[in-house]
């Protein structure tokens, strides 16, 4: 399977990245293909428009998954940082009380719309990064391959999300029991 696009573009690289010699490597369309995997025709032509200097993008999926798309796009530790950030917020809400509804429609908006248009460009700073460290070490495997393992998807991770937190849920109903 072939991940490599139809025409040749280098990106030019970051410019906050001159002053780690070592890390300042030029990424080739070929390298986001081979690290992207799934879908990454759809990423590379959201990278370009982003690259050319909009940050906002629209992502269905990270809208409706948030912290499972993070998951399944192998962003561990950002999904890791959001959902315990998401489970102290509630465990704060069962202690002090309820918000209301409409606190808690805005809140759910403004998360959904954060991970909407920002979601891309948070994957293309994460992949940047990981992309550029392959390409700075010499490890014994192709770069290929290498960036096929450190990208691509990983589809069981958004289950292990979901199942965190219902088991959160879980504990917090048994913590919590007149509040849940």
């Amino acid at each position: 399977m072939s991940y490599f696009p139809k025409e040749d573009i280098l990106e030019q690289p970051a410019a906050r990245s001159t002053h780690r010699p070592s890390m300042r490597h030029e990424i080739t369309a070929e390298a986001e293909y081979a690290f992207l995997g799934k879908n990454a025709d759809y990423y590379v032509d959201e990278w370009s428009k982003i690259k050319e200097g909009s940050k906002v993008s629209f992502n269905l999926w990270a809208c409706l998954l948030g912290p499972a798309w993070l998951a399944y796009r192998k962003m561990y530790l950002y999904t890791v940082l959001f959902v315990v950030f998401l489970e102290l917020q509630v465990i704060a809400e069962l202690s002090v009380g309820k918000l209301s509804p409409i606190t808690q429609l805005v809140q759910t908006v403004i998360t959904m719309g954060a991970f909407a248009l920002y979601g891309n460009y948070a994957y293309l700073n994460f992949s940047r990064e990981k992309i550029r460290n392959i390409l700075s070490q010499k490890n014994g495997i192709s770069v290929d391959e290498a960036l096929e393992k450190a990208g691509g998807v990983n589809k069981w991770a958004p289950w292990a999300v979901v199942l965190f937190v219902l088991a959160f849920a879980v504990i917090l109903s048994i913590i919590f029991p007149e509040k849940v």
